[in-house]
């Protein structure tokens, strides 16, 4: 399965505003006559608090196209899991950095109850990233700067706890690859103070920009279990294929003669054989 939950569907926010402004009217002495839909079309900062002058929060499906971010998270045994949040517009690296500062939801744990896993974020709060502006060096290098702010840590974990702050890490960048608003293949992490210098999978220090490779190319738990049941499908496909074929063999008869010696004949047979 590959663990990824869908966003929930919720009741229509419309039919809840149609429903209170039929009974205002009906209080007042007013006829109304069979209500009419209302479309949500062009109205979603009304119904969901969202406008271009604040930040883009996750929506429950509306009809209409929305944006599919992955948000990646860690399991109970440290590997990065991802789950999909819907959104209007696409969203900004703070607007997902929130939610990687925040507790996966229950429908995010569901997903992966049947495995026995729980999943967790490590980003820690005040993280507050900013992605500078491209510069003309960075745009041809396929490179982002992102700074972080001190009030996060990074820094202090990077020193004090190398392998929670490479999954730190991990979550971070795996999700910031992911987001559709940014087309970049690697990035550097700083703070006020200079450049931050992770390391990777194998506990080495990246001397260059973060990239995708760096961790594994972001693979998940649920890409190594899926990939374990597809090599276990494979392997048994492969044993009924062979199952009934047979390989040629020979056979020796030994006759005794009448001098009392050996005679061998040997001659050809076939044979069917399984595989073990």
């Amino acid at each position: 399965m590959s663990g990824r939950p869908r966003p929930p569907v919720r009741a229509s926010t419309g039919a809840v505003l149609l429903g209170a402004a039929a009974f205002l009217v009906a209080a007042c002495g007013i006829p109304v006559g069979e209500p009419e839909a209302l479309s949500t079309e062009g109205r979603e900062d009304l119904l969901f608090g969202t406008s271009t002058t604040t930040t883009t929060s996750p929506v429950d499906e509306v009809d209409g196209d929305l944006v599919t971010q992955s948000l990646y998270f860690i399991s109970s045994d440290d590997k990065l899991e991802v789950v999909e949040r819907a959104y209007l517009e696409n969203p900004e690296i703070n607007d997902v950095l929130q939610e990687l500062e925040e507790a996966p939801r229950p429908e995010d744990q569901e997903a992966f109850a049947e495995f026995d896993l729980t999943l967790r974020s490590v980003v820690p709060v005040g993280l507050d990233a900013t992605l500078l502006e491209l510069t003309e060096e960075d745009e041809a290098r396929g490179v982002r700067v992102l700074r972080v702010s001190p009030e996060g840590e990074l820094r202090e974990e990077l020193l004090a706890n190398p392998p929670r702050a490479r999954l730190i890490v991990s979550q971070l960048v795996c999700t910031f690859f992911g987001l559709v608003s940014v087309d970049t293949i690697g990035v550097v992490i700083e703070d006020d103070t200079g450049r931050l210098q992770p390391t990777d999978l194998d506990s080495q220090p990246i001397e260059g920009p973060v990239v995708r490779e760096d961790f594994g190319d972001c693979r998940t738990g649920t890409d190594e279990r899926d990939a374990i049941v597809e090599e276990a499908e494979e392997g048994e496909a492969g044993e009924e294929a062979d199952g009934g074929t047979g390989d040629g063999g020979t056979s020796t008869t030994s006759t005794t003669a009448d001098d009392g010696t050996l005679d061998a004949t040997t001659s050809s047979s076939t044979t069917t054989t399984s595989d073990p």
